[in-house]
Parts: structure tokens; C-alpha cells; sequence
């Protein structure tokens, strides 16, 4: 122990003599006790590991602050989210029509957004695209629900524009089908963002949730009949309103995961967009999304409440319907893409807006006080998490439209054996 003393009494008195001494006065040729104390406790030799020690101030927390902002970051998201829950469930689903006027005016807002979210020009790019996409996914989707809706609800803009909104959408596959490479392209534009900054496990995984999206139609399965009277999809899907479909099998084949079903509420009917997504794709889809987000240091408290806007407000919407006599499928979410593209418009609209008038979103690395090497941590774990749970989520979707399907052909050969025999029984 002595000899590291010396040594650190020899490095003190080289640093000493580097530093150049005041003007008029000598240079002190000893040291005094207190440098000599700061200089030992500073630097210490560890007896069990045979290193050097070098012993560094630690961090001063006030504990009550602490508490204090945490507390003021929870009601500050749980705010955001209520706020968003309000907007969609009591302003967007009953007045459509207005969004139609309002989603081409928050294009205005696009260069704002993409110079507030993007850390580098690298990302430029991205965020303007992103923006783009939601928007024309918005639209469409706005659109397809005043067309399925009457001409009543579809004020200001009943009359012509719902009659051409009718002409043009209503019955047809295209908007579905539109909407669904729209949100997988908009899973893709991320998917790039992630191999762009290196994140493989993430990328992976948003390429899961693209392989796994339910496609618009009955190309892949037809659904039994007893899911569709026992959950009464016929009804619920505005399309089929107003069509008599004798055969079941014509009722099958027209039976989608992707349909507008007609709401009504005490002053207004309306219509909503709906995709039959398994709860497991949802969840997946929100952590996914949210390490996206903390890859790209977005993740603040007004994104997190973005993501959790959707989930709550789908599942309320859900609890609603079945406590009116509803029956649905407990392990779908068929509300929450609609709540999620109205959550992602608003945050393009609102972005600038908010951060000019609300103080300062804290990240991650604020709320748990996290280091670089802590973030990196984080989001190889997180990472990993997400890429098992989407291979698990891959698996048992395919099984699942495999078993449909094998329904479907089993079915098939069932109507057709019976076709034939009333065709000998009539001979």
C-alpha cells in the first residue's frame, strides 16, 4: 500500500510542476496535507482484484424531485391519452364528413413535423413519406365510411360528395385492398428506417407483423358458418346490408376481415372502418413500433401516449358494443387500426404545435435515469423479446389460416356431395 502512495505522490508533484505558477510568486516545492488526502482517496489500490481504483463523485439525487416529476409524467401521458381518447371517440367517429376537409389542411403541417422529428437529414426522407402515407390511408379510410354510411350522416357534404363516394367505394374490394398495402407499406418505411440504423432485430420483426397482416377478402379462408352467425358478421358488415344471399356459400365468399360496420348513436349514425386483427398482432405491433421509436429517439411522453391511445380506446369501443348485446370475438380488436391511423394523423397535425406549447417530452433515459450503455442493453433485449414473439405470432397465424382453409375445402366438398344427390333425387 505504501508503494502506491509514492506513486501518487510522484504523478502529484509531476502535475504540479507542469502547472505554471502565478506571476511574482515561487512555485510551492511541497504539498500540502490536503492535496496529499484528495490525491490518496482519489486513487486507491484494490488489494482483492490487484487494480487500480479510481473513485468518482457519484450522482446526487433529490429523491423528492425525482418523485415529483414522475408522478407529473404520468399525468401528463395520462392526459394525452384521455385527450385522444375524447377526440376520436366524440369528434372523429360522429363527424367524418368535417375530416375530409380537415385531413388535406394538415398537409401544411408536414414540414414542420418532419423538421421536429427528424434527428438527422438522413431521416428527412422517412418522416416525409410516413407523413404522406397516413395521410392518403386517412382519406380513404374517411371516405369508404361516408360511403357506406346515409346520406344524412354524411352532412356537410351530403349530396354530391356522398353520392360520389357512394359510386366510387361503396361495394368495392379496391379501398380494402388499397388500405392494406398501405399499411404495410407503412410497416416497410420503419422496417428501412431499422436496417438503416442497424437495428436487424427490430426489422425482423416489423417484417412478421407484414407477413402476418390479414388480407382483405376470402382468398385465403372463408370463415365457418357457425363464427358467422354466432358473432353475426353478415349484419355487422355495411357492404352485405341491402344484398340477399341465398346460398351459403355466396354468404361466405363475401365474409372479410376488412368491412365498414354501421354505428348509431342517439343524434347521428355514421361508419366505422374495422379489420379483425388478432389481440396478439396488436400488442406486437405496439411494442414493436415503440422500440422503433427508441431506436430513433422519439419515445417521449406524447408518442407513448400515441401508442396507448389505440389500445385504450379500441377496447372501450369493444366493452361498449358488448354491453349492449354484442357478440364478438374476444381475441379480436376490430377497432383498433381506425383509432391507430386518427392517433397517427393527429400527432403529424399536432406535433409542431404542442411542442411549442407544452414544455419539454421527456425519453427513456430521462425517466429511469439510463446510460448509453444501459439504452444499448435495453434495446438488444427489447429487441430479442420482440423477434421471439413475432416468430411465436407468425407460427400460429399461418396454423391458423391452414386450419381455415382445410375448413373451407372440407366444406366445399360437403355442398358438393349434397348437390349431387338432390340432383339424383330429383332424376
Amino acid at each position: 500500500m505504501d508503494a502506491w502512495r509514492w506513486l501518487a505522490l510522484v504523478l502529484s508533484l509531476c502535475a504540479a510542476g507542469r502547472s505554471p505558477a502565478p506571476a511574482g510568486c515561487a512555485q510551492s516545492e511541497t504539498l500540502d496535507e490536503l492535496t496529499l488526502l484528495q490525491v490518496e482517496t482519489a486513487i486507491d489500490f484494490d488489494s482483492r482484484r490487484g487494480s487500480l481504483e479510481i473513485h468518482r463523485k457519484a450522482p446526487v439525487h433529490n429523491l423528492p424531485e425525482e418523485k415529483l416529476n414522475c408522478w407529473l409524467r404520468l399525468w401528463r401521458i395520462s392526459l394525452f391519452v384521455l385527450t385522444g381518447a375524447i377526440a376520436h371517440g366524440w369528434l372523429f367517429r360522429p363527424w367524418k364528413p368535417i375530416f375530409l376537409l380537415l385531413i388535406p389542411l394538415g398537409v401544411a403541417a408536414f414540414p414542420a413535423f418532419v423538421a421536429s422529428t427528424s434527428s438527422d437529414h438522413s431521416d428527412h426522407l422517412f418522416f416525409l413519406i410516413k407523413a404522406c402515407s397516413i395521410s392518403a390511408f386517412m382519406m380513404l379510410m374517411t371516405a369508404l365510411c361516408i360511403a357506406c354510411a346515409p346520406d344524412e350522416a354524411a352532412w356537410p357534404f351530403n349530396g354530391w360528395v356522398h353520392g360520389f363516394c357512394v359510386r366510387h367505394l361503396r361495394g368495392s374490394v379496391w379501398p380494402h385492398i388499397v388500405l392494406y398495402l398501405l399499411l404495410c407499406a407503412n410497416i416497410l418505411e420503419a422496417v428501412l428506417t431499422d436496417l438503416s440504423h442497424q437495428c436487424y432485430l427490430n426489422a425482423l420483426t416489423g417484417l412478421c407483423l407484414i407477413a402476418s397482416t390479414p388480407v382483405p377478402g376470402a382468398a385465403l379462408f372463408q370463415y365457418p358458418l357457425e363464427w358467422i352467425r354466432d358473432y353475426d358478421m353478415a349484419s355487422r358488415q355495411a357492404e352485405l346490408q341491402g344484398l340477399h344471399l341465398e346460398l351459403d356459400e355466396d354468404l361466405r365468399a363475401r365474409i372479410s376481415d376488412w368491412f365498414v360496420v354501421l354505428m348509431e348513436t342517439k343524434s347521428r349514425r355514421f361508419g366505422d372502418m374495422c379489420c379483425r386483427l388478432p389481440v396478439s398482432w396488436v400488442w406486437l405491433y405496439t411494442s414493436w413500433n415503440a422500440l422503433f421509436m427508441f431506436d430513433v429517439r422519439l419515445l417521449n411522453d406524447w408518442t407513448l401516449a400515441i401508442l396507448l391511445v389505440p389500445i385504450l380506446e379500441s377496447q372501450r369501443i369493444l366493452w361498449v358494443l358488448q354491453s349492449h348485446g354484442t357478440a364478438l370475438d374476444a381475441w379480436m380488436n376490430s377497432y383498433w387500426l381506425q383509432v391507430r391511423a386518427f392517433s397517427l394523423w393527429s400527432w403529424v397535425a399536432l406535433d409542431s404545435l404542442l411542442l411549442k406549447l407544452l414544455p419539454e417530452p421527456a425519453r427513456p433515459a430521462e425517466w429511469f435515469q439510463l446510460s448509453e450503455h444501459d439504452e444499448d442493453l435495453a434495446r438488444h433485449f427489447w429487441g430479442v423479446f420482440n423477434l421471439v414473439w413475432a416468430v411465436l405470432h407468425l407460427v400460429w397465424f399461418w396454423h391458423r389460416v391452414y386450419r381455415l382453409q382445410a375448413g373451407t375445402e372440407e366444406g366445399a366438398e360437403v355442398g358438393k356431395a349434397g348437390a349431387c344427390g338432390e340432383g339424383a333425387a330429383s332424376r
